[in-house]
């Protein structure tokens, strides 16, 4: 008669737990106090990540404190996201990762913007509990139960031949050992307690008019990189941006702003080594007090190589390039963002008791009781933006460089004017009429100088604007 083996094992649980870190808020200011790149020590920065955070808070403290001194602080909205870049300058995919920091860091100052200005929220917790005193028990039943498995395993072994015990036990799924007794043993659930909290929070709003005040970036000894990004938005600027491109080129010069006016054709050539440091688009002025619209793209050049060879490839791209400065004057123009954020926190506790009965006929007793936490979090930031039969935005310089901080990885970029000039000299062609101006086109390959490895972006903003 055959027989059934059943051998009972009891596998340990282990606490799982899965853990968010969120990277903390940073900003920084323009026309402020006007803070100093920090030097850096002589072995070169240690921790990008701090240091970062020391620069764009530094410089954040000083706008605001400037913002509310002008009675803009609650009109004014200033955005900061710090990002540490993923690979180190190793990687042939840094130039990548660095880009992708920067559009983490947008993404994430929007979706503190529209979260301060329209959120739903929604919240729930969860109690659940189990509890028995039902402790479990050894039966006869489970007795016999085991006594006919070791009966099965003992007929199957005296049917072998050859002196081959041991190993035809094995070939059996029977450890040898198991002919002297294996402990019949139960184990059950006598309590559980769960208890979580959900959160859901909505936001939607309007994004027109956000523009990069400054951003941030250091390279440590490491070879680790951090950027951060600050943003001012304002319903002045958000005006004034929509009134301008929506203007078909009226506009009168602003006597008041040819002090802060500069030439933009000129400074692009004469500061070319700092382009790479520029994000998004600013609110300028020209030396007549006119106002103009200056966007900044950039792509990696993906891989290494000769220069040649890198030219070869800066024609993928430059189209990246040309489109993420297009990109900037319809984020300033018209831009809605939807930020959702989900999470679920909570702990789980379990107790076990297991009874195990022995070959020599004594009981064991023993409890258990394991816990499991639950982290959770689940976001999206999602925007929308559009600008339709735009005019006069045209390329005014290209650059291709060496990363200061890399100097393995070529980075090409664009810069984008639109000025009320080169929007009616757009629309005269249009109309198959001679326009009255021209942009100047301005090209350029060239290697940043190397220095401490902390840098700033340069073009300032006029807070009069805001």
């Amino acid at each position: 008669m055959k027989k059934l083996l059943q051998i009972l094992t009891l596998s340990a649980l282990t606490t799982a737990v899965s853990a968010n870190v969120v990277t903390p808020n940073v900003v920084q200011p323009a026309d402020v106090e006007q803070p100093q790149l920090q030097e850096s020590p002589t072995p070169g920065i240690q921790d990008a990540y701090e240091h970062v955070v020391g620069m764009s808070n530094s410089y954040k403290h000083k706008l605001e404190k400037a913002l509310a001194k002008a009675g803009k602080k609650h009109i004014v909205t200033v955005g900061l996201s710090i990002q540490e870049v993923n690979d180190t300058t190793a990687s042939q995919n840094w130039g990548a990762s660095r880009a992708v920091a920067y559009t983490k860091a947008m993404s994430e100052v929007r979706a503190g913007y529209v979260s301060s200005i329209n959120v739903s929220i929604q919240t729930e917790t969860l109690n659940k509990l189990f509890n028995t005193d039902d402790a479990p028990e050894i039966t006869k039943a489970d007795l016999n139960k085991a006594g006919n498995a070791f009966e099965e395993m003992l007929d199957k072994a005296v049917a072998l031949a050859n002196g081959k015990l041991d190993v035809a036990l094995n070939e059996l799924g029977v450890d040898p050992a198991q002919y002297n007794a294996a402990p019949v043993e139960k184990r059950k659930l006598m309590m559980r307690n769960f208890i979580a909290t959900k959160t859901k929070v909505t936001a939607y709003g309007d994004l027109s008019g956000m523009t990069v005040k400054r951003t941030f970036e250091a390279t440590d000894v490491h070879g680790n990189t951090v950027v951060a990004v600050l943003t001012l938005v304002s319903p002045k600027m958000r005006d004034r941006v929509q009134s301008l491109l929506d203007s078909r080129g009226n506009i009168a010069a602003d006597p008041a702003k040819i002090a802060k006016g500069i030439d933009i054709n000129s400074w692009v050539v004469e500061n070319e080594d700092k382009l790479i440091f520029e994000q998004g688009i600013k609110l300028m002025y020209d030396t007549n007090g006119m106002p103009m619209l200056v966007s900044f793209g950039q792509f990696p050049i993906k891989g290494y190589g000769t220069k040649k060879q890198l030219r070869s490839k800066a024609k993928f791209a430059k189209p990246h390039a040309s489109n993420n400065a297009f990109a900037n004057f319809a984020e300033l123009y018209n831009m809605n963002g939807q930020y959702k954020n989900a999470t679920k926190s909570g702990v789980v506790t379990s107790q076990f008791e297991t009874v195990k009965s022995n070959a020599d006929g004594s009981i064991e007793r023993d409890q258990k009781t394991l816990e499991k936490t639950i982290n959770e979090i689940n976001q999206t930031m999602k925007t929308a933006a559009n600008l339709n039969n735009a005019a006069g935005i045209k390329t005014i310089h290209t650059w291709m460089m060496m990363h200061p901080s890399n100097l393995q990885q070529m980075i090409l970029g664009e810069v984008k004017v639109w000025s009320p000039e080169s929007d009616k000299a757009a629309r005269q062609i249009r109309a198959g009429k001679v326009p009255t101006n021209t942009a100047q086109v301005l090209s350029a390959t060239k290697a940043a100088e190397e220095n401490s490895g902390a840098y700033e972006s340069t073009l300032e903003l006029d807070m009069d604007d805001f």
